[in-house]
């Protein structure tokens, strides 16, 4: 059975002749607003969504800030589906040990939120409900961690997904996206960089391969009518601790012989 669903995965990972992208770089000063390391992307039709420590930032396809709003958190991965925006939370402080999955309008206006007992980290939709990182999981060396499934309406009701991703990590999930029927997720690293996997909608394990996307990846949005599925993954292109302006990059990349392989011109 294995072996049936990586051949219908890889096979849909064949990318066409032709199909390269330009890098999108944002400009010196345009995040100076940032707080702490960024983690997450997403994108719409319309726009590119990027996550930090404590906000999220709204970017054109040029690279171009459109919006910046605070988050009341640490905030991880998020994703964009229905035309909303849903950012996965891990509070600390006095509510530390709390989370919660917040959702924006697509011009980042605050709608709802559904309070959690416990941290979050990666966030995406699959198949009509979100699938999230679930903590707090051990700064040490592990295998093995879960995530949460909720229904679309927020109402609360979860399921816990044990996995096994096949290496061992520090923490948890780092972000996570789709590409058809299948979860990608990366994991804050272990000892190897082999810290991204491949999941059914039930939490089995499919493939692992190596590819750092702690900063963020995402599927595109529609409004790319690629042969097959691309990828964009955030690049940091400065130094945190040395208090540089933060600059990013955004790349493309198609998963070709069990890795994602960065296909910008």
């Amino acid at each position: 059975m294995k072996k049936i669903l990586l051949l219908l995965l890889f096979s849909a990972f064949v990318l066409c002749a032709g199909e390269k992208f330009s890098a999108i770089y944002t400009l010196p000063g345009e995040l100076d607003t940032i707080t702490g390391h960024v983690q997450g992307i997403c994108a719409s039709n319309d726009a590119i969504y990027l996550s930090h420590q404590k906000g999220i930032v709204k970017l054109s396809w040029n690279g171009k800030v459109l919006k910046h709003v605070p988050a009341p958190d640490h905030t991880g991965d998020i994703c964009f589906y229905n035309g909303k925006l849903y950012a996965a939370i891990a509070y600390y402080g006095h509510r530390r040990g709390k989370g919660a999955i917040k959702e924006y309008s697509a011009d980042l206006d605050e709608l709802r939120t559904l309070e959690l007992d416990f941290p979050t980290d990666g966030i995406t939709v699959l198949n009509g409900s979100f699938y999230f990182g679930v903590g707090p999981n051990p700064s040490t060396l592990h295998r093995g961690n879960r995530l949460a499934r909720t229904p679309l309406d927020l109402s609360g009701k979860i399921t816990f997904i044990k996995i096994d991703h096949g290496f061992p990590t520090r923490f948890g999930t780092q972000a996570i996206t789709t590409c058809g029927n299948f979860l990608i997720a990366t994991f804050y690293g272990g000892k190897n960089t082999r810290n991204t996997a491949i999941f059914d909608a039930d939490g089995k394990l499919i493939q692992t391969f190596d590819f750092n996307a702690g900063m963020g990846f995402a599927a595109l949005p529609p409004r790319f009518k690629t042969a097959t599925p691309v990828f964009l993954r955030l690049r940091a292109l400065y130094n945190m601790r040395k208090k540089e302006s933060p600059r990013v990059c955004f790349d493309f990349y198609a998963l070709r012989n069990g890795t994602l392989v960065k296909i910008n011109k």
